[in-house]
């Protein structure tokens, strides 16, 4: 069984193949050659060819000028989204700090409120300070 591929053989394998190409070769005749020359299966060289492409088509694709642009334009449009939802938030959370303040005047009322009948009832009763 052959071990990882190197450098090498990456490079071998892609000039036969386009070797093959060149001679017009069916791509069963170009790998099963290929196959013998790298003592591979030919499944091998045909996966690692495709493997290889990816690679390649990622690689070129990430230095695209054109691929920049666009993800730079994507990733603006995200920040401005996510700005605008901060945005929404901070006024959210201004609002909800309000109405807190607002319940815990009414809830401080209250507990005036049901000291003073709790005093007026019993004056020596008492209820824990907040």
């Amino acid at each position: 069984m052959a071990g990882p591929w190197n450098g090498e053989e990456d490079r071998l394998l892609l000039q036969w193949i386009a070797q093959c190409q060149r001679w017009g070769w069916k791509r069963a005749d170009s790998f099963s050659w290929i196959a013998e020359r790298l003592r591979r299966s030919e499944s091998a060289c045909y996966e690692r060819r495709n493997t290889l492409r990816r690679t390649a088509y990622t690689h070129a694709r990430r230095t695209d000028a054109r691929y920049l642009t666009e993800r730079i334009k994507k990733l603006e449009e995200k920040l401005e989204t996510s700005q605008d939802e901060i945005k929404k938030l901070i006024v959210e959370n201004r609002k909800i700090r309000e109405e807190m303040r607002f319940f815990e005047t009414m809830l401080l009322e209250e507990y005036r409120l049901l000291n003073s009948l709790m005093d007026k009832r019993r004056p020596k009763s008492r209820i824990h300070r907040l």
